[in-house]
């Protein structure tokens, strides 16, 4: 079966590093990695409660407006604990092929968060020069590494 957990991830779900602005943090940023995986809600929401079994988490109910189409009901699975994400990313690695090394990037930067390296501004800009390794095929980031370093030397 985890293989087959594996293989829908690399299909559909994400590794996500979210920088948040905080102001009042000591580096002005905070880190939060996180997993997600979003699937057809009529076929898969019996997956994702055997994934949210095995590895905890939380499902709920997206709709992406498809047009004409009207809107298309999802179901959408997330890890947002860090020793969930760690335990899953850890499980399902051997198996992944597309996402094997986002994986690989993903564990390091968990490892990093849990050590608190983040709330220093070298740790901070390590983590998000890791992150600009992930999802290279994703560029929707408000928070880069580039802008980071910017609002920290000022």
């Amino acid at each position: 079966m985890i293989k087959y957990d594996a293989g829908l991830f690399d299909g559909e779900g994400s590794f996500i590093i979210t920088a948040y602005r905080r102001k009042n943090w000591r580096t002005g940023f905070s880190i939060w990695p996180s997993i997600s995986l979003t699937i057809n809600a009529y076929k898969g929401k019996a997956i994702l409660e055997k994934l949210q079994e095995k590895f905890g988490g939380h499902i709920h109910s997206i709709y992406i407006d498809k047009g004409h189409l009207g809107k298309l009901p999802l179901v959408e699975w997330t890890l947002s604990s860090l020793d969930e994400c760690e335990r899953f990313a850890k499980t399902i690695q051997p198996h992944l092929i597309i996402k094997f090394d986002d994986c690989v990037v993903f564990r390091k930067i968990v490892k990093l968060v849990k050590a608190k390296r983040h709330y220093t501004k070298e740790g901070l800009l390590e983590i998000l020069k890791l992150r600009e390794n992930l999802n290279l095929y994703k560029r929707s980031r408000f928070w880069t590494f580039k802008r980071v370093k910017n609002e920290l030397i000022v």
